[in-house]
């Protein structure tokens, strides 16, 4: 009886345990989660920056200083370097490429992927800063030789989400003065690029950027006047293991003078269940640059002159 009441004991005793390991689990799985939400963190994996961006940049490598602002681990940026022989690499880094994020931990770990590419620590550490570049732009990027071409995965934020959660109130401060009315952290980052003149842009951030109306009106017109949209890849499923967010990856370019002006482009699709769509986009600054205006167009287009005139009446 004794050795039964022993098992019976050691099998609790090892409930309790793996109870307590999966409640850890739990509150650092949130804890991790929390902390994704309060700096609108979603890591971007190498994989998306080669299959959707390099073969557009591969041949332009040495004609741009490469910068991510918002560089969490370097993905971004960093695989560019496997495009070079390993004794050119520190050569090419030193010049080329410049990374930047708010957090301490993604600098140490930017700078050890650096590392697995051959890139020794003293000199990584000379272009990979922590750096609050939604405050303000790094204009020590201005005075190089090369332009900048600015690949980046900003943070998305709403400002909605922002005013009812008290651990990310802080973040009004980047939504005073000349950004007050932009609705999203990823438009005060693009708002940076446009007021610094960078000319070349690879955004990847939220679909609400085409499609949406409150949220994105205002941005667009700001935004949209000086630079036109080259290219999209738009994806209507799941991209980031941590949110459902819809994304697409833009390629922006400055343009000579602003102007308002209807812009045309063609976008590639993924929806679900492997469906790929290449589509045709017209962006009309009379709808705020809004895709998906078309059937406002078609009623403004066709709609009667003289319409009926109607009157309704109730009878008993």
């Amino acid at each position: 009886m004794e050795s039964v009441f022993l098992a019976q004991l050691e099998r609790l005793n090892f409930k309790r345990i793996e109870h307590n390991v999966n409640m850890n689990m739990d509150g650092e799985k949130e804890e991790e989660n929390n902390h994704r939400r309060k700096y609108g963190i979603h890591l971007t994996s190498k994989e998306l920056f080669r299959t959707y961006i390099l073969p557009d940049i591969k041949d332009n490598l040495t004609k741009f200083i490469w910068v991510d602002l918002f560089a969490g681990e370097g993905n971004l940026i960093l695989p560019i370097l496997s495009h070079f022989k390993k004794e050119e690499r520190i050569d090419f880094f030193e010049k080329h490429i410049y990374l930047f994020d708010i957090q301490e931990e993604m600098i140490k770990r930017s700078i050890h992927i650096a590392g697995l590419y051959g890139i020794p620590e003293r000199i990584a550490e000379k272009n990979i800063k922590k750096r609050d570049n939604l405050l303000n732009f790094p204009s020590f990027l201005l005075t190089q030789e090369l332009p900048i071409y600015h690949i980046t995965n900003p943070p998305y934020l709403y400002l909605g989400y922002i005013k009812k959660h008290q651990e990310t109130k802080p973040y009004f401060k980047y939504f005073e003065g000349e950004n007050e009315g932009y609705q999203d952290l990823y438009q005060i980052a693009m708002m940076n690029d446009l007021r610094n003149m960078v000319e070349n842009l690879i955004y990847i951030i939220p679909s609400n950027f085409l499609f949406g109306s409150s949220v994105s009106n205002k941005f667009r017109m700001d935004f949209l006047k000086y630079y036109n949209v080259l290219k999209m890849f738009i994806f209507e499923l799941k991209v980031f293991e941590f949110t459902g967010t819809n994304i697409c990856i833009g390629y922006f370019h400055r343009k000579k003078s602003p102007l308002e002006e209807i812009q045309e482009f063609t976008a590639t699709k993924f929806k679900k269940q492997d469906l790929i769509l290449e589509r045709n986009y017209i962006l009309n600054p009379k709808y705020k640059y809004r895709c998906g205006s078309e059937f406002n167009e078609f009623i403004e287009n066709y709609k009667r002159e003289n319409a009926l005139d109607v009157n309704f009446y109730l009878k008993k």
